[in-house]
């Protein structure tokens, strides 16, 4: 299945990830707030949307994250009224009112590359050249926390929702610290740009919940513990930076985050495979002037999931 990729920079306004692939009761579906590029004052006159996406929650996005272009939103499925993989896109403007619809009527886009299908319609319709953001870069993986804070507690049950057993309870795992990141600006001209990957220890709330509500597991030494995530919510700001001498255009800021890819895996007890598993989180940041640092960064990370275990690979 081909890649979702975001249209254009903006601030995802809502999504819609738990339908299983194949179900045609309800899509999949992922929406973006666009600006206005002639009014920066309107932040969200367009927005765009994609359907039918993979699922069950593997959406890549939630609400409020901010999204650029050719950032991976999820995989095209044919949830939904479908009966084909395939992806819906479509482009509102507020400022054309339809009724029942808050953002607006549909707009076909101009071609703006030239490339279109070919396909005996009007010509309008496009072949996106998109490109996925992969990174200029390796990514700086983090191991220096100067603390690291954690919550976990069973989640709600919905009504008419049962639980038969406690392994398939879902939990509420909040995380939270401060990373230690020492990122040194390069210029007085240009922006130093990092991608930092911060990944939380896992195990000791993992392991509290599991004596806390005496959740059976493999054998001793068989087994590593992981988390299944169904929603997440992260956020990342600056914790503290510095400024060695007189400022010269210096500027510091996170631009934005979103999570590693997920691990995949096959659980000891149960033989079911899982394919998103939490590795952590990417954060864009960037320093100006050659004497400013980002020292620390201040993260929460809000995940929704289940507790699985993963065979030992002893190498």
């Amino acid at each position: 299945m081909a890649a979702v990729l975001a249209a254009r920079d903006g601030i995802v306004s809502f999504v819609e990830a738990g339908i299983p692939s194949g179900d045609s009761s309800a899509a999949n579906l992922v929406e973006i707030s666009h600006a206005d590029p002639a009014n920066s004052a309107d932040p969200t006159r367009f927005t765009s949307r994609y359907l039918h996406m993979e699922g069950p929650f593997k959406i890549l996005v939630s609400a409020i994250m901010p999204v650029f272009t050719g950032n991976r939103l999820g995989l095209m499925d044919d949830t939904g009224n479908s009966v084909l993989d395939h992806l819906h896109f479509c482009l509102h403007d507020r400022q054309i009112p339809f009724p029942g619809v808050d953002i607006g009527g549909s707009v076909r886009p101009t071609p703006l590359s030239g490339v279109t299908l070919e396909d005996g319609d009007d010509g309008t319709c496009v072949r996106s050249t998109n490109v996925e953001i992969v990174g200029e870069k390796p990514v700086k993986e983090i191991s220096s926390y100067s603390v690291q804070n954690w919550l976990i507690t069973p989640s709600a049950l919905a009504v008419n929702e049962q639980v038969t057993q406690i392994r398939e309870q879902r939990f509420l795992l909040i995380l939270s610290g401060v990373a230690i990141v020492d990122v040194k600006g390069n210029s007085e001209a240009t922006w130093l740009h990092e991608t930092v990957s911060l990944r939380p220890s896992l195990s000791d709330p993992l392991n509290y919940a599991v004596n806390r509500w005496q959740i059976p597991t493999p054998p001793p030494n068989s087994y590593v513990i992981e988390f299944e995530a169904e929603e997440w919510a992260p956020f990342v700001s600056l914790s503290s930076v510095f400024n060695q001498g007189q400022s010269i255009n210096s500027g510091f800021a996170v631009d934005t985050w979103r999570l590693n890819p997920f691990g995949s895996g096959t659980d000891v007890l149960t033989n079911q495979s899982f394919n998103n598993l939490f590795s952590g989180i990417q954060v864009d940041i960037a320093v100006r002037d050659t004497d400013a640092w980002i020292f620390r960064l201040g993260y929460n990370i809000a995940l929704l999931g289940k507790i699985i275990y993963l065979p030992l690979i002893i190498t």
